[in-house]
Parts: structure tokens; C-alpha cells; sequence
């Protein structure tokens, strides 16, 4: 096995092929991600990476494409995310730890700000692989379900706020300026921008799945904000997005007014269930969901390993 630079023309298909079989193990629900959705993902959540400058292939002796990672590069610099996948049945802590390395030698070359990998507890080679290399755990991605939408807990809508609910936005600036403010300390937050937002609507138009803003105004002035995505079939997409609030707003009730108005809307359209991804330290950063009964999936939830600039 060896490990070589990523060329789009002869590995991308590959590349692809890899995420699905991914998929079907690990994460069945999950929308089937073809190479327009690659491409667009890469574009939209990835948009400083330059495939063959920063993608790396495993490869077997006879030319198979086994594995890959890459040094993904989100808009605003400072953090890169090293992301790979292998085929199933290839996993094992030494191939994770000959991928890791490489990926940790290219980002030296490259002078990269601080890594942040990613690793499922699906995946427990890769997460031994990244402890073997003492790359640390971060912080968490909780993956969070509301398992039954018959006793949602009250409560009340703040004095003064007022909440509405749209499945585009026409006037963007305030929603953007609002959700880049409340997500600015989270590493895996992509800024919004109304190229991404357009973006998102049109993913959503392709795989048949409903989008729709809450938005919560205090008076003309929008202070926080949740985004959900919806389909009667495909359980992945039938989501809490996101959901922020301006810091001067906070602990006033305005998110939760925000989550209740949106589970009110799942329930009435016959919805049994939800699911959320709140990025956190430890549990104190998922009170908000678990008040409305949304219980940790532990399989799913994701674990953030960290390695700083200095440790390359």
C-alpha cells in the first residue's frame, strides 16, 4: 500500500464509491451522496481547498483507491479540518495511522493554523489511531433525537418577541449577520452567505426535502433564528439545523420559544420524530434540546480531536 497524491481526473470516482460504502454501513439513513453533491459540498462548505494540492489517496499495490484523506479548508482560514474515509473493509488502526501521518506531513508543509479531526465512535480503529498519534479529543458533535412529539414540554414566547416562519429569506443581511454571530465561536460552523444560503435552498429543492426559517423579532429587528429541514420518508433530513441567538438576547427564553415553534410544525404536519447536532464541551452545552426530551444517540455522536499549529 502506498500513499499518493489525489488526481481528480482518475480518483475522484473513487473517492465517491468510498463515501458511499461509508454510508451504507455506517449511516443507512443517510441521503445516497452522488459526485454533483461532492463537488457542491466542496464548494460550498470547503471552498479554500484545492482537490490535487490537498487530498492524498491510499492505494493498494495493484492501483485500487482504498482510502483517502484531505486537508479541508474552510473560508475563514483558521481552522482546517484533515478528513478521510476508507472502504469498510480495509479499516484498521495502521492503515488510519499511515493516512493521519501523511495528511500531518502535508499540513506541515503547508504551515497549517490548527487541525481539527473528526472521528464517530462507529469508527473505533480510527479513533485509536488518532490517540496512538496523541492527537486529543476537543470537544463533541452530540447527535441528538427527539424519539416522540406528543408531550413537548410549554413554554412561552417572551414579551416583546415575536416569531415567524418562512421557507426562504428574502432579506438575508439581518439572518446572516445574526447566525454568524451566535455560531462564531464554533470551529465546525461554515459562515453563512447568501451564496451558501441559495445554495442550501437548491440542495433541498434536488433531494425533495422542505426548508423552513423560524425567525424571532424583537420589533423590525431579527434576534435569533432556526433553521429546519423536513421530508415524510428520510428520517437523515427531518432536522434542527441550526438555531442561534444574538449573545445581548440570550437567556431570555428566545431560544427555546424558537425550538417549541418548530416542533409544533413537526408535530401538526404528522411527524413522529426529529433529530438535532449541537457542537459542544460536555453536556451543560445540550440543555436546551434535552429540556424538550431529545436524548444523545452515542453511537453517532462525533468526537473532535484537536492538534495545535506548534505540535506539527
Amino acid at each position: 500500500m502506498k500513499i499518493i497524491k489525489y488526481d481528480s481526473a482518475a480518483r475522484f470516482t473513487d473517492v465517491v464509491n468510498i463515501i458511499e460504502a461509508s454510508r451504507q454501513k455506517y449511516w443507512p439513513t443517510a441521503p445516497i451522496m452522488d459526485e454533483e453533491d461532492a463537488k457542491l459540498n466542496i464548494k460550498t462548505f470547503w471552498p479554500n481547498t484545492v482537490l490535487e494540492r490537498d487530498i492524498l489517496c491510499a492505494v493498494t499495490d495493484e492501483g485500487k483507491t482504498i482510502g483517502f484523506v484531505g486537508l479541508y479548508k474552510m473560508e475563514k482560514g483558521d481552522n482546517w479540518f484533515p478528513l478521510m474515509n476508507v472502504y469498510p473493509e480495509y479499516e484498521t488502526v495502521e492503515l488510519w495511522s499511515e493516512m493521519i501521518t501523511a495528511i500531518l506531513n502535508l499540513a506541515k508543509e503547508q504551515k497549517a493554523p490548527d487541525l481539527h479531526f473528526q472521528a464517530s465512535k462507529l469508527r473505533p480503529t480510527l479513533t485509536q489511531a488518532l490517540m496512538m498519534l496523541d492527537i486529543t479529543p476537543d470537544h463533541y458533535i452530540y447527535s441528538l433525537h427527539l424519539k416522540n412529539l406528543e408531550n413537548i414540554p410549554k413554554v412561552s414566547i417572551p414579551k416583546g418577541i415575536t416569531i415567524e416562519s418562512t421557507p426562504t429569506i428574502q432579506g438575508k443581511t439581518q439572518y446572516i449577520s445574526v447566525m454568524n454571530e451566535a455560531y462564531k465561536n464554533i470551529e465546525e460552523w461554515v459562515p453563512d452567505t447568501e451564496e451558501n444560503l441559495m445554495e442550501g435552498e437548491n440542495l433541498a429543492k434536488k433531494r425533495n426535502f422542505d426548508m423552513t426559517y423560524y425567525l424571532a423579532y424583537e420589533g423590525k429587528t431579527l434576534v435569533g433564528a432556526c433553521y429546519v429541514t423536513d421530508h415524510p420518508k428520510d428520517t437523515s433530513n427531518r432536522l434542527i439545523r441550526s438555531l442561534g441567538v444574538q449573545s445581548k438576547y440570550r437567556k431570555k427564553g428566545i431560544g427555546g420559544a424558537l425550538m417549541l415553534t418548530a416542533l409544533q410544525d413537526f408535530k401538526a404536519k404528522g411527524r413522529k420524530d426529529v433529530k438535532c447536532f449541537v457542537s459542544g464541551k460536555d453536556a451543560s452545552d445540550i440543555k436546551l434540546p434535552t429540556k424538550f426530551g431529545f436524548q444523545e444517540i452515542p453511537a453517532q455522536t462525533t468526537v473532535v480531536y484537536s492538534l495545535k499549529s506548534k505540535d506539527l
